[in-house]
Formats: structure tokens, sequence, C-alpha cells
């Protein structure tokens, strides 16, 4: 058994020898065995040392990393430059801009784009309006000029004449001028104008130029030519001119008084005229329909126009005339009858006595026109008396009438 033990040292010994490179010698008298086993506790033990140099090593270069990435490195960057960094970003106030105001443009754009998306409906009513009357019908002006009566009135009979294919348009159509001034019938001559087509259903048709040919009369012959524009006119027992003409709503050629008041116009440039076969008229409208009207007493301001109205029936209508009607002393005057009145014997039985007795029966006698005269107290005795009606006469031929119970003495 101990060969054996040996045996196996010195093979251990041998291979140790080998790995080491080293060869086995031996200095002292000890047995090459016991050499060997020093040897090899020399080596564990240097192992052994080897391990615990190491130990200490990786150690302390773990406390080394451990300061230097724990407590300097790790701790500055997490405790002063990362938090940092994440509050800015957090903080930053641009995000709250982005997100509410830009939110509103967006609602109203919204709003305004669906107003015109009802528009696509407008043009569904158009293709409707295609199918009108006037759509699907086409007036035919006529080449041949239509002839008027001179004075006739342009109604639609009339003037559907210059329409050639009026017998394929619907019923109830009118027609009139495009401009109501583009033709007279007061006027004889030629004219080409525009047509204005109104349908039943209301739509229109412009059409044109149609032509017209108005027969001339004795008022495209001759052309009344007025002296002034305007009189004045005052009453004396009725209208009259300044100089004490009669005024009349009218008058004839042959009246040459009035005639030469009015008009410029020579002695026999009307036709007929010393038989008065010319009448002039004062009419209250420039068509010549309405005749004017003397006013009453009270007279003021109008306005009339001459019509002069020829044999063939023919006229023609001045420009505007104003006439002023001053009213007449009744008119104006407003006589105060006096509570207690005294009329003296003497003046009753004197001359104009009328006219005397005007200051004692009105309070404002002075205000009267000197001419003034009072009827109805004409006792020519003394005593008490009572009247129910004052008549005053004035210088102009007006009267008035005050109906009042006066009660008068006469003394």
């Amino acid at each position: 058994m101990t060969i054996n033990r040996i045996l196996k040292g010195l093979s251990k010994a041998t291979i140790a020898v080998a790995l080491l490179g080293g060869v086995a010698t031996t200095n002292s008298n000890q047995p090459l065995t016991v050499q060997a086993a020093k040897k090899k506790a020399k080596k564990v033990s240097k192992k052994k040392a080897a391990k615990k140099s190491k130990k200490k090593v990786t150690k302390k270069s773990k406390k080394k990393v451990v300061k230097k990435t724990t407590k300097k490195k790790v701790a500055k960057k997490v405790t002063k430059k990362k938090p940092k960094k994440a509050v800015k970003k957090v903080v930053k106030k641009p995000a709250k801009k982005v997100v509410k105001k830009p939110s509103k443009p967006k609602t109203t754009v919204k709003k305004s784009t669906q107003k015109p998306a009802s528009t696509p409906s407008q043009p569904a009513k158009q293709v409707v309006k295609k199918t009108t009357q006037a759509d699907r019908y086409t007036p035919v002006v006529s080449s041949n000029a239509v002839k008027l009566d001179w004075g006739e009135d342009l109604t639609t009979y009339n003037l559907s004449g210059a329409i050639s294919n009026l017998g394929s348009l619907p019923d109830g159509i009118t027609v009139e001028l495009q401009d109501k001034n583009s033709m007279s019938t007061l006027h004889g001559g030629s004219y080409s104008v525009n047509l204005v087509v109104t349908y039943p259903d209301g739509s229109k048709d412009v059409v044109g130029p149609a032509s017209y040919v108005v027969a001339t009369a004795d008022a495209d012959k001759y052309t009344p030519v007025l002296k002034t524009n305007s009189f004045n006119l005052k009453w004396d027992n009725g209208w009259v001119y300044t100089d004490g003409e009669n005024f009349e709503t009218g008058f004839r050629s042959s009246w040459d008084t009035v005639k030469a008041k009015w008009l410029t116009n020579e002695k026999g440039y009307f036709p007929n005229e010393a038989s008065g076969g010319t009448d002039f008229d004062f009419v209250t409208d420039i068509k010549g329909k309405n005749d004017f009207q003397k006013p009453e007493e009270t007279g003021g301001d109008f306005t009339v126009y001459l019509k002069t109205t020829y044999p063939d029936d023919s006229y023609s209508i001045s420009g505007p005339v104003k006439l002023h009607f001053e009213p007449s002393d009744a008119a104006k005057y407003e006589p105060k009858v006096k509570n207690n009145i005294r009329i003296p014997l003497s003046v009753i039985k004197g001359d104009d006595f009328h006219e005397k007795e005007v200051p004692y029966v009105f309070e404002n006698a002075n205000e009267l026109p000197k001419g003034t005269r009072v009827d109805g107290f004409d006792y020519s005795e003394s005593g008490n008396y009572e009247e129910n009606t004052v008549y005053v006469s004035y210088p102009d031929g007006s009267e008035d009438e005050i109906d009042e119970t006066v009660n008068y003495q006469v003394y």
C-alpha cells in the first residue's frame, strides 16, 4: 500500500514539474517525495495567495466603480441634467396654442362650407324657369310697318299688329313699349321701337325693332306758342285778369283779346280761326283728360295746361302755366260784431249810411277795406231793435252773411 502511494505521489510530482517547465532537482538530502510534497505545498499556498489578492483587487475595484458611477456620474445625470430637460419639455406652452386656438377656425370653416353647399339647389330652380312660356315661345316681328290713327291709344290690340306669328302665341299676352317715350300717337310720323311681350305666366320677351306709322293731323301742322307761363287773377264779382278782362276756363281762336294774353301766334295762324274753328281749353293733366274748374272765392295756386283742339279733332298740349287766384275780400276778412250797438239816427238818415254804419257795428272796422258796407240797420226812428242776420258787402263785390242775433239801439 505504501509503495502504491509513493508511486502516485511521484507521478503527481513529475507531472507538476513538467507543467511548470522545470526539472526536478534535489539539493538536499531529503527524499524526492518530501521535496515534491513541499513544492506542492508551496504551489498550493501561492495559489491561495493569488486568489486572496484577486479577491482584494476585485473588491476594491468594485468599490471604486460604485463610487464613480453611483455617486458622481449617476447622481449628476439624474438629479441635475435629466430632470431639467424633462421639466422644460412638459412646461412648454406652445402645446396649448396648437390644441385650442386652431380648433375654432376649423369649426368656422365647416360653417362657411355648409352654406355654399345649399347653392347646388339653385341650378335646379333655374332649370324649372327654362320651362316658362317665354322659353317655349318666340314672337316674330313683322317686316311691315303698322299704321296707327292720330291720337290712338297704344293698347295691346294696336301694338300686337307688329307681331307676325301672333296666332301661335298663347292667349292672354300683353304687348307694350319697352320705352314709354319712344312713340306718341299725338305726333304723326314713323317710329321704330322695341316691344315687351308678357305671357300669362309672367315671363317676358323683348323683341324688336317694330315699325309703326302714325297718321299726321292738324296738330302736327300747327304749334301754339305761349306768351307767358303765369297769370295773376283777382275777384271782381267773379274772377278776372288784372286788367279786368273776365277769366274763363277757355276761349276760342276768334276771341282775340284773350288769345293775345296767352299766345304769341299772329292772328289768322290757326285753321278756321275766323269762325272760331280752333278751341283753347285749360286742363289739369298733360294728357288733356281733365278740364280745369274755377276755384271758389278763397282762391289759391293752380297749374294748368293749354289744350288746343283743331277742326280734325287732333289736339296739342302746352307746357305748364301757373295761375294765382287772389282770395276775395269776403275770404280775407272776418268782421266782428259789437255787443252793445248804438247808432245815431242822423247816421241812418244820411247819405251812404250803409258805409257809415260800419264803425258803429263792428269792433274791427278799421281792419276792413274802404268801401265795406253793412245792411240790416236801417230803422229811421229811435228805439231798440233786433236783427238775426248781418249782411256785409265788400268793394270787390264779395259778400258775407253773419248769422247772429244782434240787439242795437237807434238814438
